[in-house]
């Protein structure tokens, strides 16, 4: 089987062969253990589920997920991920209080660009958040 990703085919191989993951060398803080044993218990699923699903085209995406959406940058990005598919709905995390302002605050910093077009409303979804939050 193979999971494209070098690093993890060791690891895949030993799985798919009866082997169990290696033990950790060093004791770790209860937080990292219990992120450890969630992944071990991911890689297991994987693993029994047989082979990966093939990828998928951009083309064939529904649904998105973008950060700094109303970055400079990323207002251009979310307006040309709209334009290139019609039926494409984008999940922008912001920082706002609730949904509602933060699908504003993406809609002003499309407008102070002048790129705002109502028919995007209906495909951005606000998702309150802060990517500098520890464990975001």
């Amino acid at each position: 089987m193979s999971l494209g990703t070098p690093e993890i085919e060791p690891v895949a191989g030993d799985l798919a062969n009866g082997r169990s993951l290696p033990v950790l060398s060093e004791p770790l803080p209860p937080d990292c253990r219990k992120d450890v044993e969630t992944l071990r218990r991911f890689i297991r699923e994987c693993m029994n589920r047989g082979v990966p699903a093939g990828p998928v085209s951009p083309g064939a995406y529904r649904e998105v997920l973008l950060t700094g959406a109303t970055g400079f940058i990323g207002r251009f990005f979310l307006r040309e991920l709209l334009l290139q598919n019609s039926r494409l709905k984008v999940h922008c995390v912001v920082r706002a209080d609730d949904a509602a302002g933060g699908f504003e605050r993406i809609r002003a910093a499309m407008r102070q660009a002048e790129i705002w077009d109502e028919s995007f409303e209906a495909r951005i979804i606000a998702v309150v958040g802060d990517v500098t939050d520890a464990r975001f």
